[in-house]
């Protein structure tokens, strides 16, 4: 079990510890394990199940972005529903990775929730 405290104080602990039995971007569980990328860079999230947060750093594809749709749906089916996705620790996005969270974005406004995302970097072409 992870655990720290983001920039605001607040405490947050592994998606490991928050899910139980993690699952994996593919529906499986096991552990979570960064998705290694085909230039070598990897993606990680960290799930407050508290507050309803992600800290997300690495690399941010549309093979991440389904990695956090897996998470934000976590989030909402366990009641959340006002749910902050802090970007601050990706160093590189692709087009393919934003447009995905932008879609998460509306796909959640549209189901009655918000999320917000916090320090979206701009996109990077690989």
């Amino acid at each position: 079990m992870t655990h720290g405290a983001d920039r605001s104080g607040r405490r947050h602990q592994s998606a490991e510890s928050w899910h139980g039995t993690p699952r994996q971007p593919d529906g499986q569980t096991g552990p979570r394990r960064p998705e290694p990328a085909t230039n070598g860079s990897s993606f990680t999230e960290i799930v407050d199940g508290r507050t309803g947060s992600i800290r997300a750093r690495g690399h941010l594809t549309r093979q991440a972005a389904d990695m956090l749709r897996g998470t934000v749906d976590a989030l909402r089916r366990s009641g959340h529903t006002r749910i902050v996705l802090d970007l601050g620790g990706v160093q590189a996005v692709d087009d393919a990775g934003l447009h995905a969270v932008r879609s998460l974005q509306d796909r959640t406004h549209a189901a009655g929730g918000h999320l917000t995302v916090l320090d979206a970097p701009a996109p990077h072409p690989d």
